[in-house]
């Protein structure tokens, strides 16, 4: 995934995930659902509960999951060069 934060995701319709896309939680009206802005994965708060700097919202922090997380960290995809 060359793009990496540098573009938006494709967003997983919310009626296109009835559970957790990594750990496999069923949303309720507690157990709400969150957009990793990273790869565009619908999943718990558990699963989507870190923060990165993502090029494509001008390098503001936004919300990504445990995946992404860790790429987006170790700055495989540099975001300081155009």
């Amino acid at each position: 995934m060359l793009t990496l934060g540098q573009t938006p995701p494709y967003w997983i319709p919310d009626a296109e995930a009835p559970v957790c896309m990594h750990c496999e939680a069923k949303f309720t009206m507690l157990k709400r659902r969150h957009h990793c802005r990273a790869c565009g994965k619908v999943l718990c708060s558990r699963c989507c509960n870190h923060k990165a700097r993502l090029r494509y919202l001008e390098n503001a922090e936004a919300r990504v999951c445990q995946s992404c997380h860790p790429i987006l960290r170790a700055g495989t995809f540099n975001t300081d060069n155009p």
